[in-house]
C-alpha cells in the first residue's frame, strides 16, 4: 500500500485498487499503473472529502495518462437515516443501485469504476473525472434558462414514461427533513427576535418585518403537507454551477451532473425552486438579474422541458413546488442574517444581501400560500 498525502489529508491508495479502477475504466485495453498522485478538490470536510488522481501508465508498449476521481464519504450519526435530506450513504447506495446508468437522455451522471467499504466505516466511491466543459460559477441568463429546460426534461421523465425508482435510500421528503434539519441547528426564537430587534433590522429594510417571518414560519406545515401531493419526479436537488457540465457527443449537448448525496422522490418544480434559491447565494447576485422575470422565465422553461418530455399537467402544480422550495429557504436565511450581525465588525453588504434575498423568499412564501388555496382543489 502507498500511502500519498494531499494538502490536508493522508489517503491510503494500494495500486491492486488502482489497477482495478484503470481496468474498468479502459476495459478493452491491457493497461499496467506506473505511478499516481493526489490532490484534494475544494475543502476537506468532515462528513467527505474528494480528491482528484493523476495516473500514469503503460498501454502496450506506449505510455499514457488520466485522471480519476475518489470520493470519501464519512460515518455521521446525525445523518443515519435513510429519510435525512444529507443521509450519508446515499451517493454510494444511488450508484450501486444502477439508477444513474438509466437516466433520461437529456442528462447523465459521471460514470461509476468501483465502490468500496473501508475498514474504518467510511465508502470510497471511485468516479469519472469530467473533462468537459463546466458553465461558469456566474451563470449568465442563457445558462439559467437552458438548465431549467433540460431539468424539466429530466424530471418530467417520471412522470410520462420512466418507472420512479423505488430504492429505500432516497429521500422520499427531502424539503421536510432539510426544513427541519436547519431548524434544530437555529438559535431560539426568543433569541432571533432579541437580535432582530436590537439591530433594528426593519430600518435597513422596511419590507422585512420580524411579524412577516413569524407568520410564514407558522404556515411552513401546511406548505409542506401539500408539497406531498404533487406528481412525483427523480429530483437531483443541489443543481448549481458547480455541479453542472456540458457533454458534447454526436453532435448533440447534454448535461452531465456530479454530487447526487441529495437525490430524492420529490415534488414536480421541488428542483427548480431549490435551482433557483442557490442562485441567489452571493451578495452580487440579486442585483445582476431582473428577479421577477427571471422566476417567470425559469418556470417556463422548465414547464418546456415538462412538455417536450411528454407531461402536460397543471401549471399551478409546477408553481407551486418552485415557490415553495425556494422561499423555505427563509428558514436558513434569517438564522444567517441574525448571527451574522451579532459578529462584530461584521459585513454591512453581506447584511443588505442577506435581507434582499430575505424579502424576495417571504415574498414567495406569500405566493405559496396564496397558491395552495386553489391547488388544494386540483391535488
Amino acid at each position: 500500500m502507498t500511502v500519498l498525502t494531499g494538502k490536508q489529508a493522508t489517503v491510503p491508495i494500494d495500486s491492486t485498487t488502482l489497477q482495478s479502477v484503470l481496468n474498468k475504466k479502459f476495459p478493452m485495453d491491457s493497461n499496467h499503473i506506473i505511478s499516481w498522485n493526489i490532490r484534494p478538490i475544494g475543502k476537506i470536510k468532515p462528513e467527505s472529502e474528494v480528491h482528484r488522481i493523476h495516473c500514469s501508465f503503460m498501454s502496450g508498449s506506449a505510455s499514457s495518462r488520466c485522471t480519476v476521481i475518489l470520493k470519501i464519504l464519512r460515518p455521521d450519526s446525525n445523518r443515519a437515516v435513510e429519510e435525512h435530506y444529507y443521509y450519508w450513504k446515499r451517493e454510494a447506495l444511488v450508484y450501486q443501485s444502477g439508477i444513474l446508468g438509466h437516466l433520461p437522455l437529456s442528462v447523465r451522471a459521471p460514470l461509476c469504476y468501483l465502490i468500496e467499504e473501508r475498514h474504518d466505516g467510511s465508502i470510497w466511491i471511485w468516479l469519472e473525472d469530467m473533462d468537459e466543459k463546466r458553465l461558469d460559477q456566474e451563470w449568465a441568463e442563457e445558462d439559467q434558462l437552458r438548465i431549467a429546460y433540460e431539468i424539466g426534461k429530466f424530471n418530467g421523465a417520471y412522470v410520462t414514461c420512466n418507472s420512479l425508482p423505488t430504492g429505500s435510500f432516497l429521500c422520499r421528503s427531502w424539503m421536510d427533513s432539510w426544513v427541519q434539519t436547519i431548524e434544530d441547528y437555529s438559535l431560539g426564537r426568543g433569541e432571533q427576535e432579541a437580535i432582530w430587534y436590537k439591530h433594528r433590522l426593519e430600518e435597513v429594510n422596511p419590507h422585512v418585518s420580524w411579524e412577516r417571518f413569524v407568520t410564514a414560519s407558522s404556515r411552513i406545515r401546511p406548505l409542506l403537507e401539500s408539497l406531498s401531493g404533487l406528481p412525483r419526479v427523480f429530483a437531483h436537488q443541489d443543481i448549481h454551477s458547480g455541479n453542472v457540465y456540458i457533454e458534447h457527443s454526436n453532435g448533440q449537448n447534454r448535461i452531465v451532473v456530479i454530487d447526487w448525496q441529495f437525490a430524492s422522490l420529490s415534488g414536480v418544480g421541488e428542483e427548480l425552486g431549490r435551482m433557483f434559491g442557490l442562485m441567489l447565494r452571493k451578495p452580487a447576485d440579486p442585483a445582476r438579474y431582473d428577479i421577477k422575470n427571471m422566476k417567470n422565465a425559469l418556470v417556463e422553461h422548465y414547464m418546456a422541458g415538462l412538455k417536450e418530455a411528454g407531461w402536460d399537467g397543471d401549471a399551478a402544480c409546477i408553481k407551486y413546488g418552485f415557490a415553495v422550495s425556494a422561499s423555505l429557504r427563509f428558514v436558513m436565511l434569517m438564522d444567517k442574517l441574525l448571527r451574522a450581525v451579532e459578529k462584530p465588525g461584521y459585513s454591512v453588504t453581506k447584511r443588505d444581501h442577506l435581507l434582499t434575498v430575505l424579502q424576495l423568499m417571504l415574498d414567495m412564501a406569500e405566493e405559496a400560500w396564496a397558491l395552495r388555496r386553489s391547488l388544494n382543489q386540483i391535488i
